[in-house]
């Protein structure tokens, strides 16, 4: 579950546009918003990845307590490039502890 050649890719946020993190491809990005919205991104299956079943393990990260590594430099680029808005970040946290608990 840990080899990067079995990340899921994101590959588009469908209602809010959030884009893309060309350094964490991984990842998608939550647009800040009310409680109860919704949310629906698509991620790709890593190449060779098929079959009738498969199984996925999600790694949520809730940025509440603290920021994933490279959190603030995809905020600071899609703020200055028009494509998030200054209060889509969250602010005054340190960054985490790698690995994620």
């Amino acid at each position: 579950f840990d080899n990067p050649a079995y990340f899921l890719e994101f590959v588009s946020d469908e209602i809010y546009g959030m884009p893309k993190d060309v350094n964490y491809p991984e990842r998608g990005y939550l647009k800040r918003r009310t409680v109860g919205d919704p949310y629906k991104m698509i991620f790709k299956l890593p190449m060779g990845v098929k079959g009738d079943e498969v199984l996925l393990r999600w790694h949520y990260i809730t940025a509440n307590s603290c920021l994933p590594t490279g959190y603030d430099t995809y905020f600071t680029w899609a703020i200055a490039n028009g494509l998030a808005e200054e209060n889509d970040r969250k602010t005054g946290m340190t960054e985490c502890v790698v690995p994620y608990e």
